[in-house]
């Protein structure tokens, strides 16, 4: 039985507060509105305080989460360039860049449990793991809690953003149990335009313009990446694509039967999650939602092949 549950949305937006020195009642209601901001993120931060492994990771991650909402804290972190983090269930530490949106993608994973429900899966201990749209790879580090053995193929079109997977997944790297493929995961190969207008580093994505605003950036077909990791079946696809999921989808059946798991990010409004399961049909992958977290822009699918 498909469960729905609502997801949780991060907070996506900066507002510059602004007051009269000279009025006192005025100051007094700006101090109280940042107290009480402080006194709820403090809250928060407390509550989560077990995803982390000590005590300084928990007052990084309020200083982060504090950042996110607070416009003074956000330009006092800039001279940093990274901030390390110790989270539990994770044996290296894991690198953020403060204060952009990496804490956000942290929460999340980890605080939030936008992938909790991949732990219901019988995924072996050495599972093959597709990661499309890996970010800083976050989503990597957590599949490694369930799948401690596991392989994977991470695509991620961003530089800066493939040098932080390489810093965040080295004993990966070291253990020759993952690679990564800097380019657009699409319906074949190419090349297309990175759009970075949304300034997030989780929100860049493709366009089919190249121009002095949109950098050239390699495509590659499913075919083809899974031929780069020399997987014959695939466990897990997660494919967090930021809207080319529906190109990838809508003539999969040359690949997608090799597929037995997959947690599937569509967004809204121009790819629904009832779009993706019919061309997933069409193309004739039986398959059972396990769950289906619905939110505003985007919706979740956690889909296994029957």
């Amino acid at each position: 039985m498909t469960q729905k549950i609502t997801m949780h949305q991060p907070v996506t937006s900066l507002t510059a507060v602004r007051y009269d020195v000279k009025s006192p009642a005025v100051k007094e209601s700006w101090l109280g509105s940042h107290l009480s901001k402080f006194r709820k993120l403090y809250r928060i931060t407390r509550d989560h305080r077990g995803v982390y492994r000590g005590a300084s990771d928990s007052a990084k991650s309020f200083l982060l989460r504090y950042s996110t909402s607070h416009t003074q804290v956000a330009r006092a972190l800039r001279w940093l360039k990274l901030i390390s983090l110790r989270v539990d269930g994770v044996p290296s530490r894991v690198y953020l860049r403060p204060p952009g949106s990496d804490f956000l993608v942290l929460r999340e994973i980890f605080e939030l449990g936008e992938y909790f429900p991949a732990r219901k899966w019988d995924l072996p201990s050495d599972a093959k793991i597709l990661d499309l749209g890996g970010n800083i790879g976050l989503a990597t580090l957590f599949f490694t809690t369930i799948a401690p053995e596991a392989q994977f193929l991470i695509v991620e079109p961003d530089q800066e953003n493939c040098q932080l997977i390489e810093r965040n997944c080295r004993r990966l790297l070291e253990q020759d149990r993952m690679r990564i493929v800097q380019g657009f995961a699409a319906a074949e190969d190419g090349v297309a335009g990175l759009d970075r207008r949304w300034r997030r580093s989780w929100a860049y994505h493709k366009v089919d313009t190249i121009d002095a605003e949109h950098e050239p950036v390699t495509c590659f077909g499913i075919e083809h990446l899974l031929n780069i990791a020399g997987f014959n079946r695939v466990n897990l696809l997660k494919c967090d694509v930021e809207g080319s999921e529906q190109e990838i989808f809508r003539n999969c059946s040359t690949w997608i039967n090799r597929v037995d798991h997959m947690i599937v990010e569509s967004h809204h409004p121009a790819f629904s999650a009832q779009e993706l399961y019919r061309m997933l049909r069409e193309c004739g992958w039986n398959f059972e939602i396990t769950e289906e977290r619905p939110g505003d822009t985007h919706s979740v699918s956690f889909l296994r092949r029957i």
